[in-house]
């Protein structure tokens, strides 16, 4: 890490963008050969996709915290809506993400970390 200031929407940003030209660049054509040429890449780019799921709920979980965070010191506000209704979708898509996690099936073996 450096000691430059983080600026975390600036993180993301640039990874949704990453997830954008890896699906540009993979997007099935007829007159090109496939981005993933070999089994070894596709096995890469799934480990990869592994380690991005695995790491979201953590990423999401500081998020939550930052906020609930911003509301108990009443920095809190809400552009559409209420700030309640806005931690309340979070939360629901945080619980969601837990269950899916929790259903996994046992064929797709431990999660790696």
């Amino acid at each position: 890490m450096t000691d430059k200031p983080v600026h975390p929407d600036a993180l993301i940003r640039h990874a949704a963008e990453a997830i954008r030209e890896f699906n540009h660049a993979t997007y099935p054509r007829r007159d090109a050969a496939s981005a993933i040429a070999y089994p070894g890449t596709a096995y890469h780019v799934i480990g990869a996709f592994v380690s991005l799921a695995q790491r979201l709920p953590q990423s999401l979980d500081q998020t939550a915290e930052a906020l609930d965070a911003m509301d108990a010191s009443g920095h809190l506000t809400a552009d559409h809506g209420t700030a309640a209704r806005g931690r309340r979708h979070h939360r629901t898509a945080r619980r969601d993400g837990a269950r899916r996690r929790a259903h996994r099936r046992p064929e797709e073996g431990p999660q790696r970390v």
